[in-house]
């Protein structure tokens, strides 16, 4: 009987070490399963390939020797093993220059995930168990001398997920980074019907597939796709015709790209363009009144001078008086909304700063509901305008007041998170380390319609009920200085605001 096949080794050189970590419990958990070889240095990556290492991710940084004296010296010992190099976050150029240098694969240290780790190493094994003989000295340098694999290289390497469809609609090559988009395997779709496409997009999918077939190419359709895990993501969607040595058209060929982040990150700049124009108006409308509000409270003031305090007509000028009065209110309300920078920022220690808030709080709540302030375990320091923040904070505690009229409880808690890139550009920040306050309640929740536009300047889910500009308020405010306001929560689970201010200095914030 034929012995099984050699467990494969894989060895790593990572001196980061929650990258190591990463990749040493991503590799281990691998079915079928391979061997680790955990390298310190470049010398030991090349000792790991001489040993027969089947696959090698070593850092951009590795110790002893960089990623392209490693494949140098492994080319001129006719070792073939692929060479995943771990590039630093928006290492474009060096990312071209090790895949220039042979490089199998490079992957962006944001893209170190279980998930991604597997499907290169899974990619890289198929490789090198079909990889072609080795090339003569001539030819090691000139790839543009194989038309095959330099179609391979460029897949293989492209950011962008490419895949082909024959004229069935089965699928024929399916590339790393679609897996790394849609989570499937190579070996789950080829041959297979594409399963990608949800329910309701079917009959818009047959379009853009029967105008591929009939020649036309299409260039930046905007669609959404599915993921293996049923998640959605909107795609920049590129396809043309394949056609075969006699010209007929013999199947398409797809270029899809991630558009996720740069749809959200749109909608944020639309939804600030907006803003800057309502606050404009809000400006100009706001002094206006405040002009004409000055003419009718003067007039209303002398008419009960001289009246009589049981006489109608000064019954009739103190309700003008009154009713200017909440007037003059609500312009001062819009004046605020319509002030896009912090007055006077100092440092503040935003855990004490909650804490000292706290009567406040409760009284605008009121007495069904309770309030609770979880006390961080270390200084929350920003740089803010303190009673700016008391507006934030009391602009939250009325709109929970006013969504849990049967009461309920407000919960406050802050704690300092570490932004990273990915969720940078969600929260439209810039990476780093932030202080979160989470404004917790527990009302009825909302619909993510109702998320999406709960910053709008007047907007309510209480028709009849008070409308204002509490919320946008705090949203302007936030924002000037350099954060962001994040909303979770379904209907039926409450809502919970979180809040994202730049981390200060800790030595001198203070109360």
């Amino acid at each position: 009987m034929a012995s099984a096949s050699p467990t494969p080794l894989v060895a790593v050189c990572e001196s980061n070490p929650a990258i190591r970590r990463t990749l040493a419990a991503s590799l281990r958990r691998m079915r079928p399963a391979v061997r680790l070889r955990i390298c310190a240095t470049g010398d030991e990556i090349l000792s790991a390939m001489r040993d027969g290492a089947r696959c090698v991710f070593i850092s951009a940084a590795a110790p002893g020797a960089t990623p392209a004296d490693i494949l140098r010296q492994a080319r001129a010992e006719g070792m073939t093993a692929p060479v995943v190099v771990i590039t630093p976050a928006n290492g474009a150029r060096s990312r071209s220059a090790f895949l220039n240098a042979g490089a199998y694969d490079c992957l962006d240290v944001r893209e170190i995930t279980p998930q991604t780790v597997r499907l290169t190493v899974r990619h890289a094994l198929r490789a090198g168990t079909a990889a072609p003989a080795p090339r003569t000295t001539a030819q090691k340098d000139d790839l543009l001398s194989d038309g095959h694999a330099l179609a391979a290289a460029i897949i293989r390497a492209s950011p962008l997920a490419v895949l082909c469809l024959d004229r069935e609609y089965r699928v024929r090559l399916w590339s790393l980074a679609a897996e790394r988009m849609f989570g499937w395997s190579a070996e789950e779709v080829l041959g297979r019907e594409l399963p990608t496409v949800p329910p309701d997009c079917t009959e818009a999918f047959k379009a853009l597939r029967e105008a591929a077939l009939h020649g036309r190419m299409l260039t930046g359709i905007e669609v959404r796709r599915r993921r293996k895990d049923g998640s959605m993501v909107d795609v920049s969607l590129s396809t043309a015709p394949l056609r075969g040595p006699e010209g007929t058209v013999v199947g398409i060929i797809a270029i899809l790209e991630d558009v996720t982040q740069t749809k959200r990150l749109r909608q944020r700049l639309l939804h600030s363009q907006r803003m800057e124009a309502v606050a404009r108006l809000a400006r100009a409308l706001a002094h206006d009144l405040n002009n004409t509000l000055a003419v009718v409270h003067g007039y209303s003031e002398a008419i009960m001078r001289r009246s009589s305090a049981d006489s109608p007509v000064y019954e009739h000028a103190r309700q003008i008086a009154a009713a200017a009065q909440r007037c003059a209110a609500a312009t001062r309300e819009i004046l605020s909304f319509a002030t896009q920078h912090p007055r006077k920022p100092e440092p503040v220690d935003l855990t004490v700063f909650v804490s000292e808030c706290r009567q406040l709080l409760s009284d605008t709540l009121g007495p069904r509901n309770n309030l609770v302030i979880n006390a961080a375990s270390q200084p929350c320091p920003v740089i803010a305008d303190r009673r700016q923040l008391e507006q934030v904070l009391v602009n939250f505690a009325i709109n929970a007041r006013d969504v849990m009229p049967r009461g309920g409880t407000l919960t406050i808690s802050c704690a300092r998170v570490e932004i990273d890139d990915s969720a940078a550009i969600r929260g439209n920040l810039h990476a780093g380390q932030y202080v979160k306050l989470s404004v917790a309640d527990t009302g009825p929740g909302m619909e993510a319609g109702v998320r999406q536009r709960i910053f709008d300047p007047l907007f309510t889910t209480r028709p009849g009920q008070r409308e204002g500009l509490g919320l946008t308020i705090a949203w302007e405010i936030i924002r000037a200085h350099g954060g962001t306001i994040l909303v979770h929560g379904e209907p039926g689970t409450g809502a919970v605001f979180d809040v994202l201010l730049p981390l200060g200095d800790q030595q001198t914030a203070g109360p």
